[in-house]
């Protein structure tokens, strides 16, 4: 039965990673209608992408402290590592954004999953 339950709440994970993955596309294009961003825009663009993957991690923030039960905030300590590693993804460009947070989504659940198993 723990094993059903294990493979019914991974698959409900994929279906949701799916959705939201399938979600983009005409989220992004009602977003631009919304705020009036025009494809030859390039400033308004990155802004709403920033303020997309903004909401995202503070989604990730609190998926995450909801599932650990409590507030996960990152140490005083670990801020100039964060921007460090902010200002070279900015400088790398999107796509090893999206490539550090599919590793970032990996890793927790790679943790989630040891943390059910021991």
């Amino acid at each position: 039965m723990k094993d059903f339950k294990r493979e019914v709440l991974t698959f409900t994970g994929a279906l949701l990673c799916c959705f939201l993955w399938g979600s983009a596309f005409p989220g992004i294009k009602i977003g631009y209608e919304l705020w009036d961003i025009s494809g030859s825009d390039t400033w308004r663009i990155m802004r709403f992408a920033g303020v997309r993957f903004f909401l995202a991690g503070l989604i990730v923030m609190l998926f995450a402290s909801c599932a650990r039960r409590k507030l996960l905030m990152p140490k005083k300590k670990e801020l100039p590592k964060i921007m460090l590693l902010l200002g070279e993804t900015d400088t790398l460009g999107i796509k090893h954004i999206i490539s550090l947070l599919l590793i970032a989504a990996g890793i927790c659940i790679v943790n989630l999953r040891s943390k059910q198993q021991g």
